[in-house]
């Protein structure tokens, strides 16, 4: 009997632990950027998962949240729906990092965020 508590306490914890990997300031309300993935080129590199990073979108902010790898020089866009290119730059993305990319300034409306790292493009669409 007290093997079985353990486990299942164990279990529980284990859980919850896992979930605590993603790391966001609660001062701001997160949504998630679903993302198409354009990958660029055909790499192998022996490995059999992907580990794809994250957009998310507060108020102010955009967060590029990767939980296992570190990015250098990453090059962000974000058009309007007539297509102008509003604001672009480039950024480091540190694995459990914050990783925020100021979006304060723009005014309300639908843009597009491009990320592009070394080996794909995410493009995804937000709103405000």
């Amino acid at each position: 009997m007290k093997r079985i508590i353990l486990m299942l306490f164990v279990s529980v914890f284990g859980l919850t632990a896992v979930n605590a990997a993603t790391f966001l300031p609660d001062c701001f309300d997160w949504k998630q950027i679903v993302c198409d993935m354009v990958p660029k080129g055909t790499k192998t590199k022996g490995r059999s998962a992907v580990y794809v990073p994250e957009l998310y979108q507060s108020e102010l902010y955009i967060s590029v949240q990767s939980e296992y790898a570190d990015y250098a020089n990453v090059y962000i866009t974000i058009t309007d729906k007539h297509g102008e290119t509003l604001k672009e730059d480039i950024i480091q993305v540190t694995a459990g990092g914050e990783n925020l990319y100021y979006i304060g300034d723009l005014e309300s409306g639908i843009y597009e965020v491009e990320v592009e790292f070394d080996d794909c493009i995410m493009v995804g669409y937000f709103s405000f």
